[in-house]
């Protein structure tokens, strides 16, 4: 969990911690004069500190309010997923229910949509499933119940519709074969008319993994559109895996409600003026790196717009009883998104929602969006905290690497507010400003997402629970050398199939300086040998130091797993 930064807590700029610095001594003080190197510290000094393999810090499920808190909390551990899934699963759906109804004013020319694009990364086996599922359920009550109560009204209008399609056919070759004034000019007025009716469809708030063409209809149609998916499908198919190329612009243009207006031969234009999109996938982590290695979605911003978590796995210590979710619970979570879906959708907004503006014969979704406002108070935390982000930005920076990212995480802090403001209250929210509570909050859970962009976009990227598995593995059952071939018998799993696929890691701890490879290979039962690893002694020593119990018949390895990382991450 964040440690809760000083501008959160009250405190002045001049409040800070003390530090102490050590004592230095002379050498002519009377210390005893250094004892001579054992073998093991010799072995030491040839090595230096490997880099630390980040590790994200766990959100607190609290942060999100006391309903979606206890739902969060429930579902991780029903479902025996990491909470930190749940807590990136349960801001999606918020998004989701809200999408583009609502905006947040920072100032009088910088307005936020709520929608959200987040990617929960983890393995295949983790729950995602029933974990989105769970959190999902009362959009698609919600979608079901507007569907059931529109049905009559939709099929009037597309009853309506396909009668002047028809009749318009007929006028239309009739006048063509008499050359009859009368019926063209009964036709062109019927076209009119045809325009102004349009294809009814069903309300709509989730798609599925959809073509961006699909999309840019969908959002034509409807104005705002969610895709919840335990898969990730959609990057395959923005990569082109259908047309051959890229196709981001509708995903690009979505994200921050910019103007969508596309011609295409053979159909009207679409024109979406406010289009708001929301995402949420849970990707594999063999997936996310493939994503994060495709040049043009990371250069066109692509990446950058996502959410990122990387929970660790629970796998190998879930609980096989654990407790369901309490029937309160449940009805509380239901009861909560059905409420907020009422304050954003008041019955005027669904008639037009269901009676788009036309222009010229065009499918076009005009909106006019209410307003939340922030409060001074709220204002100045977050301010504090751009204030504070800044500073890490720049070239000597810590969050140098990553400012494409970093650049965005202010705004999207302003959305994830909007979201705890409406969630807490949905009847007043729209009424009342955003306090600085609220935005301290997200300012907290917006720390913790950037601990676990760090991880995606570091040096050990997606893929960093294999890596922190590897070295788990090394620090537990290895001594001063490992092979190849026993570490990959180890950990090969279905995402690790054969030595290609496992080399990487390898690579990339000894990149990070966690292991080398030995000076000589040799293989004491004959025959090829298989790569040889000599492990860094500094790293090895450090846990020998702990108090750790070697395991019997060890030659220095190390007893028990390893503790967490934790690291410090505030402004």
């Amino acid at each position: 969990m964040t440690e809760v930064p000083a501008y959160l807590r009250g405190l002045s700029d001049e409040q800070t911690p003390d530090v102490v610095q050590a004592p230095t001594s002379s050498p002519n003080d009377g210390t005893p004069a250094i004892a001579p190197l054992t073998r093991h510290e010799r072995a030491e000094s040839e090595w230096t500190e490997p880099i630390p393999i980040d590790a994200p810090e766990v959100s607190n499920p609290g942060l999100l309010g006391d309903v979606a808190g206890r739902k969060v909390r429930e579902t991780a551990e029903a479902t025996q997923t990491p909470t930190d899934l749940a807590v990136a699963a349960c801001l999606g759906v918020l998004a989701a229910v809200v999408g583009g109804r609502v905006e947040v004013r920072v100032r009088s020319d910088w307005h936020e949509t709520l929608n959200l694009y987040v990617a929960a990364i983890a393995e295949s086996g983790e729950g995602k499933s029933p974990m989105l599922g769970h959190l999902a359920r009362p959009l698609r009550e919600i979608e079901r119940q507007e569907s059931s109560e529109t049905r009559d009204q939709v099929a009037t209008q597309q009853a309506k519709y396909d009668r002047l399609v028809k009749r318009l056919h007929r006028l239309q070759e009739t006048a063509a074969n008499t050359g009859d004034v009368m019926d063209a000019t009964e036709a062109d007025n019927l076209a009119v008319e045809l325009a102004s009716a349009r294809r009814a469809v069903h309300p709509r708030l989730l798609a599925d993994d959809v073509t961006p063409e699909a999309l840019v209809t969908l959002l034509a149609e409807h104005g705002s559109i969610a895709a919840i998916s335990a898969e990730a499908g959609l990057f395959g198919i923005l990569a082109g895996r259908y047309s051959g190329d890229h196709n981001l612009d509708a995903v690009l243009k979505a994200h921050g409600g910019e103007e969508i207006r596309v011609d295409r031969k053979g159909r009207p234009p679409e024109f979406v003026e406010h289009p708001t999109l929301t995402l949420v996938l849970t990707p594999q982590p063999i997936v996310m790196a493939a994503v994060m290695r495709d040049p043009i979605m990371r250069e066109r911003g692509l990446v950058a717009r996502f959410l990122y978590v990387v929970p660790e796995t629970r796998q190998g210590r879930r609980n096989t009883r654990s407790a369901p979710l309490s029937d309160e619970t449940v009805d509380a979570w239901a009861n909560l998104i059905q409420r907020i879906f009422a304050a954003v959708s008041p019955p005027d907004a669904r008639q037009n929602r269901q009676n788009p503006a036309e222009q010229g014969g065009s499918v076009c979704f005009v909106v006019h969006l209410p307003v939340i406002d922030i409060s001074p108070e709220a204002l100045d935390v977050w301010y504090r905290f751009r204030e504070a982000l800044e500073l890490r930005l720049g070239p000597e920076g810590d969050l140098w690497g990553i400012s494409s990212w970093v650049a965005k995480l202010a705004a999207q802090i302003i959305r994830i507010a909007g979201l705890l403001h409406l969630a807490d209250d949905p009847e007043h929210a729209l009424d009342r400003p955003i306090s600085s509570a609220v935005m301290g909050r997200a300012v907290l859970i917006g720390l913790d997402l950037l601990s676990h962009a760090r991880v995606v976009f570091g040096p050990t990227g997606a893929g960093s629970s294999q890596l922190r598995r590897l070295l788990g593995w090394i620090e537990r059952h290895v001594g001063d050398r490992f092979s190849a071939r026993d570490a990959f018998r180890a950990l090969q799993t279905s995402a690790i199939t054969d030595m290609e696929t496992f080399r990487p890691l390898l690579d990339r701890l000894e990149e990070m300086g966690y292991i080398r490879r030995a000076a000589t290979q040799v293989n004491p039962a004959g025959g090829r040998p298989s790569v040889q690893y000599d492990v860094n002694a500094i790293h090895r020593a450090k846990h020998d130091r702990t108090g750790r119990t070697l395991p019997e018949g060890s030659s220095g390895g190390f007893g028990g797993p390893p503790p967490r990382p934790r690291y410090g991450n505030e402004p």
